[in-house]
């Protein structure tokens, strides 16, 4: 018995309709996979953003997320960054971490900051050029604008400076 045609169509594409399915789904999936340019919660990561954020109905508060692809990140954020190159044990951690903590409560969604320890993160903070901890750098649509190094005296009041210069009124 000779098999007609519509069974000789479906014998021939079947196959091939079943691998175009495969290939869209695995595209699909891919496109979908891709990594975030923002990881888990890392109090203890050497490159963190920081942000204002709502866990459950009860806590809410500033946490430090791991940032898994730097480049992407910076190229990706529509606000100013700032970035706080840092060493941990560093005793001005004591004073500059509630600061840049409160910076992220007061300008949530106008400002980024990226908590850098310098010791780990070396190529970066080489890149960004710091010879001086702690810096403070602020990148507007990925380009370095200024820089304050040091946290001194009057430490808190020209990070607000650098900080208000860049931020949108």
């Amino acid at each position: 018995m000779k098999p007609d045609r519509y069974q000789l169509l479906v014998r021939i594409w079947a196959p091939v309709v079943l691998i175009m399915v495969i290939i869209g789904i695995v595209l699909l999936l891919t496109a979908c996979g891709r990594s975030s340019a923002i990881g888990s919660i890392d109090d203890r990561a050497s490159l963190s953003v920081l942000s204002f954020e709502s866990i459950d109905e009860e806590t809410s508060g500033i946490v430090y997320r791991t940032v898994e692809d730097f480049p992407a990140f910076i190229a990706q954020t529509k606000v100013p960054v700032l970035l706080v190159f840092h060493a941990p044990m560093d005793p001005v951690n004591t004073r500059v971490i509630p600061r840049i903590e409160q910076l992220a409560d007061d300008h949530q969604g106008q400002l980024a900051i990226v908590w850098i320890d310098a010791t780990v993160e070396s190529k970066l903070a080489n890149d960004f050029q710091v010879n001086q901890l702690p810096q403070f750098t602020m990148l507007v649509d990925a380009v370095i604008k200024r820089s304050l190094i040091g946290y001194g005296d009057n430490g808190q009041e020209q990070l607000d400076q650098l900080v208000k210069t860049y931020l949108e009124p």
